[in-house]
Formats: C-alpha cells, structure tokens, sequence
C-alpha cells in the first residue's frame, strides 16, 4: 500500500469518525416526547420552615447563590504545611579490618626504603612506600617506613606496625 492510499484511508477514517460524532451530538439533542402517564409524577421538594402561614409547603424551592454563600468561603481542603525535618542520622563507621600481616624488618636507604613484611599465609614480602601491604588487606597502603615500625594508610586512619620484640 503506497504512502498515498495510506493518507486517502486515514481521511476517509476521520470524515467517518467525525460523521458519527456530529450523528451522536445531534441525537442527544433532541427532545423526548414522552408518553402521558396515568399516574400523577411528584416533583421532589424541600420543606422549609414556614415564616408565614401563606407559603404552601408542597412547592418546590429554587436555589439561588445568597443561600450558598457560607460555603463558597470555606476552603476546600486544608492548607498545606512543611512538616519538621527529620533527625540527622548518625551513621556510624566500623572499624577497619585489623590488618592480617607482620612487619619482620626494615631496611632504611636515602632513594630505597623497604620493609619485609610476613601476610597471613606466611608469605613474605618486600614493599616500599606508597604501596598495598597485602590482597587481603586492599586498603592498607603503606604511608611511612620508619627503623623498628611502619606506619599503614588505611581507611583515613593510620595504624602503626611495629616489629615484634623491639
């Protein structure tokens, strides 16, 4: 089907809708004849507080705006308001992982500062400054490498290793 039959069916669908629509329009407009029915039909009234003897009670009342006026000045709904914020929430950081390794020596040189450090499967290790003690421990960088101690970047706090027996 060409783009041009597809344009042509696509009006044709909408002068169709619109015939309906008007046909439906029109048809809701019309006035009902009803049949005369043999029984009296009661309009529903309202009853309201005789101020005189000379207002028959059966007559139906008609509202007018004087009547509604108390009520076009109470608001619809309350107004809105900001409740308090809430309570800061502590949150509490644990402690960082104990540090699994054991500073074994140190070697102090103006350009090459090491320490010999044992990790927890009694692997030993050499490492400088700047770098990660151990694959257990990812967030422990060493930060200084002093003689007899170490100390342990880890999570904003530092820790200080020393050797043992010194």
């Amino acid at each position: 089907m060409s783009i041009k039959n597809k344009k042509r069916l696509l009006l044709l669908w909408t002068v169709a809708l619109w015939g309906i629509g008007y046909f439906l329009f029109e048809w809701s407009m019309q006035e009902v004849e009803l049949p005369a029915a043999e029984t009296k039909v009661r309009t529903p009234s309202i009853k309201l507080k005789k101020k005189s003897e000379n207002v028959p009670s059966d007559v139906p009342v008609r509202f007018v705006a004087r009547q509604f006026e108390p009520y076009w000045e109470k608001p619809l709904r309350q107004p809105l308001y900001d409740p308090p914020p809430p309570k800061p929430k502590v949150v509490e950081k644990p402690p960082p992982k104990p540090i699994q390794a054991t500073i074994l020596a140190t070697m102090i040189e103006p350009n090459n500062t090491m320490a010999m450090i044992q990790l927890s499967g009694n692997k030993v290790v050499f490492r400088k400054i700047g770098e990660v003690i151990g694959p257990q421990n990812p967030e422990a960088i060493i930060a200084d490498i002093q003689d007899g101690f170490v100390i342990v970047k880890q999570e904003e706090q530092e820790v200080r290793l020393t050797i043992p027996g010194k």
